[in-house]
């Protein structure tokens, strides 16, 4: 049963309307530190450092919920974009794997940066990690990052358009599924109904 409704949900993010998956990945994040933020005005004059706590809690929350939903979406629909590919031979799934990991490392260590520097400010909560071992390893980890980054918008790129035309294609071809995955927040309008004519089939 509870499989059952883990593919229920999963299969959302491939058969939703564009406005479904929106709200999902990046509504409901938003919806959640505005709220944070009304608490904030509310209790700040007798709650300030506890009020700026929830507030750098809402900033993070929403953010690394927002990113760790696009990651979700983006892992998934290529995982099952590339089970549908004619010819696996060119592709690289395993590579792609690695650059999801690297992404969530990066995703981790870019929370406890973003929590230490609200840290000196609100004055409350310990650091998780030194921060001359955060500013040693972020500068590479950063670069990896965007590297697996564009992998992964590539990859997933590719795969979509391979998928849709059932043919080789060009880089031409694919390079507005690209734009579209990198301005997510607003290309998934363009390219949630691609997706769901896909999966339909």
């Amino acid at each position: 049963m509870q499989k059952g409704i883990y593919f229920d949900a999963m299969d959302l993010l491939l058969k939703g309307k564009h406005w479904q998956v929106f709200l999902l990945l990046f509504g409901l994040p938003t919806l959640g530190i505005i709220f944070f933020l009304i608490f904030m005005v509310v209790f700040a004059e007798t709650q300030t450092h506890t009020a700026a706590t929830l507030v750098v809690a809402a900033v993070l929350f929403s953010f690394i919920i927002a990113s760790a939903g696009f990651l979700i979406w983006l892992y998934y629909l290529t995982s099952k974009l590339y089970a549908r590919l004619m010819n696996k031979a060119n592709v690289n799934f395993g590579l792609f794997k690695v650059c999801i990991a690297m992404l969530g490392i990066f995703l981790l260590c870019l929370a406890s940066v973003l929590y230490n520097i609200a840290d000196k400010f609100t004055g409350l909560g310990a650091r998780t990690i030194a921060e001359g071992t955060l500013a040693t390893v972020m500068p590479p980890l950063f670069l990896l990052a965007t590297l697996s980054l564009f992998y992964c918008l590539y990859f997933t790129a590719r795969a979509l358009k391979t998928v849709e035309l059932r043919r080789v294609i060009t880089v031409q071809e694919y390079a507005a599924e690209f734009v579209q995955l990198w301005y997510f927040p607003l290309g998934v309008w363009i390219l949630q109904p691609k997706i769901n004519k896909i999966f339909s089939k």
